[in-house]
């Protein structure tokens, strides 16, 4: 059963549901009454949300992490930069199409627009896609990697992460993962740091990825 800390009535920010290896990424102005509206819902077979209900009732189990705490003001673009990060499977919408109980400000609108600007175009991501397939990660090859990424804008950077996230992580990356799961690190911690989704640590840990490691 999913325990929500009622400490979260009066606090708002930016909160994760997991169940198994799926995501859904979402804000509030009080993350206890959105969560247990979740909790509500997904128990009554009701939720609005068919890919989150349908995986709930396939599973029957959900967890929660609270990703951010931040102003309502920042709630939109907090949830923005997040889904961009994480890539949940199981949002319907985007945040900006969403029914929040406030507006987005000109200023807000501008940040999202400036962050979802292309700077690169599909030519650049099929060229440097194909220039990492089955090459060691040298030091140069890194720091290449890393220049380029540095050029690219948020979203752009996201897309190419997941065409590619099954290539980015060297063995010792996948040996250091499933040794920090075994020490029962947080997947969220773990996919953050590593530049991954979610749903990709887990298949690290059941195997479902990498299975020669």
């Amino acid at each position: 059963m999913l325990e929500i800390d009622y400490s979260y009535i009066n606090k708002s920010g930016v909160y994760i549901l997991h169940i198994k290896d799926h995501s859904y990424i979402g804000s509030a102005s009080s993350l206890y009454a959105r969560i247990r509206k979740h909790k509500s819902a997904l128990e009554l077979n009701k939720h609005v949300n068919t890919f989150l209900q349908n995986c709930y009732n396939k599973h029957r189990e959900i967890t929660y992490d609270i990703l951010e705490f931040c102003n309502r003001e920042k709630l939109i673009e907090k949830e923005c930069l997040y889904i961009k990060q994480y890539i949940p499977d199981l949002n319907m919408k985007s945040p900006m199409e969403s029914n929040a109980g406030f507006h987005l400000t000109k200023e807000h609108i501008e940040k999202i627009r400036i962050s979802g600007r292309r700077k690169h175009g599909q030519e650049e991501i099929a060229k440097f896609i194909k220039s990492t397939t089955g090459k060691k990660r040298t030091q140069e090859f890194k720091n290449n990697r890393s220049i380029l990424m540095k050029n690219l804008s948020d979203i752009t950077r996201n897309k190419l992460r997941y065409k590619n996230q099954f290539r980015i992580l060297s063995e010792e990356d996948v040996i250091n993962i499933r040794n920090r799961l075994s020490n029962k690190e947080r997947v969220v911690i773990l996919a953050k740091e590593y530049n991954i989704s979610i749903s990709t640590i887990y298949k690290i840990k059941q195997r479902e990825r990498w299975k020669n490691i």
